[in-house]
């Protein structure tokens, strides 16, 4: 059977179970720029997986194919995640949080220069706030008796997300608060619905 007979392929249902188990893993969103890379690979196996079911002469994708396929992208994932680890999808929070790295601490002010004007300050607040939404950098406020310094410092922990408030000025302020759970995510679109992918 050639690739060019194939029409409409499926999963076989231990095919649909065994995607089901893996679906969490496989749809996981990292976040910086591994993340920018390999996010969405719940797609690519489902293509990965269906390349490897056609050079078996399957028209049905079977558990074999769906390993084989997870083997692959499991090595691209973590291909990705060692060369890109540490830098941001952002250029900008990039370059923050190495400065913040290499100080120790930055105030946010003078995060403004250090960009020469080839970065505007509303792009470095939205990459500062972008930062510490996102649990990479902690915002300390110490009072001077006029306009309070800001300090930034790398955070001691690295949560997925953190939830903060934000001051009137629109920079996130450092709050204690409860993570909210994730929604779980259900892998039903893809499995019934997988071919619209391509």
């Amino acid at each position: 059977m050639a690739g060019k007979d194939v029409g409409e392929m499926s999963l076989s249902l231990p095919a649909r179970d065994y995607w089901t188990e893996i679906y969490p893993e496989i749809s996981e969103d990292r976040d910086g720029l591994a993340g920018a890379v390999i996010n969405r690979g719940e797609a690519q196996m489902l293509r990965l997986s269906m390349i490897y079911a056609l050079l078996d002469a399957s028209p049905t994708i079977e558990v074999d194919h769906m390993r084989s396929a997870k083997a692959l992208w499991d090595y691209c994932r973590e291909s990705a995640e060692y060369i890109f680890h540490g830098f941001e999808a952002d250029p900008v929070a990039t370059k923050i949080l190495q400065q913040v790295q290499k100080n120790g601490e930055v105030e946010w002010r003078d995060l403004y220069p250090l960009f020469s004007n080839h970065a505007s300050k509303s792009e470095i607040d939205t990459a500062v706030n972008d930062l510490i939404r996102r649990g990479k950098l902690v915002l300390e406020t110490l009072a001077t008796g006029g306009r309070p310094r800001r300090i930034l410092k790398l955070a001691q922990t690295q949560p997925n997300e953190s939830q903060a408030d934000e001051p009137e000025d629109g920079s996130a302020e450092t709050t204690s608060g409860e993570q909210s759970d994730e929604s779980e995510q259900s892998p039903s679109d893809d499995s019934e619905k997988w071919t619209e992918e391509f």
